[in-house]
């Protein structure tokens, strides 16, 4: 039996989808002008090379959308919730982050600093999962699975904008869409099993960590790979204990 995939109806409540896509172009007009850099916010908060305010105002849109759909709409706001049904759990994976990234940062004398960007990387990812796998998840909730994955993945790709980089090609745009359909069905899969936002945001924070994220710059790959192996050792032992579904 699978588990965490909706049993709604066999079609998709279309009704949704007007959310959805309002939702994204919200999201991407307010994200646009820092990532497209029409706006430079360098001169703020930079952190040993690493553009924290930067990232932060990039995770807006999401935000906002975000909050945005939990005043409007009470169909957003369940079944999903930033802790989920085991607190915790959740709360316990995200106090892990920052001592990890000190632990891999003081192999080069940058433990504060690491900690603190490892802080600034996990906001950023629930700033980005409080909408895709947050109030869009619920409001999608009627859904199937899959279906609703890849609507959200494609509204998560499109909110990159990767396609309109300089030196964007149609292979690496396809592998890009590619990673986000998939990573979009991985955590769709993880937000029906925890309920938890915070807890997918950490499974976001590894992908950022050992990719492609310049909030990580600070870190070598090899300490990259300590901070993922630090983070899975600990959230393998708080999440030991089995978890229901928390779509019916």
């Amino acid at each position: 039996m699978q588990l965490g995939v909706s049993r709604g109806p066999a079609s998709p409540d279309w009704a949704a989808l007007p959310t959805l896509i309002a939702a994204v172009l919200l999201a991407t007009a307010v994200s646009a002008p820092v990532r497209m850099g029409w706006i430079d916010p360098a001169p703020g908060l930079v952190l040993a090379g690493v553009p924290v305010l930067r990232a932060l105002l990039e995770g807006l849109g999401p935000l906002l959308v975000a909050l945005q759909l939990l005043w409007r709409d009470p169909l957003a706001r369940r079944p999903m919730s930033l802790a989920g049904r085991r607190p915790w759990q959740a709360l316990g994976m995200a106090a892990v982050v920052p001592p990890a990234f000190a632990i891999a940062g003081a192999f080069n004398g940058q433990a504060a600093a690491a900690a603190l960007v490892g802080a600034t990387t996990l906001s950023y990812c629930l700033m980005e999962e409080s909408a895709w796998r947050g109030v869009l998840f619920n409001r999608l909730s009627g859904w199937r699975s899959t279906p609703r994955a890849l609507a959200i993945g494609a509204g998560w790709y499109l909110w990159h904008l990767s396609f309109l980089a300089p030196d964007a090609t149609w292979t690496r745009e396809l592998a890009v869409l590619a990673a986000l359909l998939g990573g979009s069905l991985l955590l769709d899969r993880l937000a029906g099993r925890t309920g938890a936002v915070m807890t997918v945001a950490c499974a976001h924070l590894l992908v950022n960590v050992l990719a492609f994220n310049p909030l990580a710059a600070i870190l070598s790959p090899g300490q990259r790979l300590g901070v993922a192996l630090l983070c899975v050792i600990a959230w393998g032992w708080l999440l030991r204990r089995r978890t229901r579904p928390a779509v019916a």
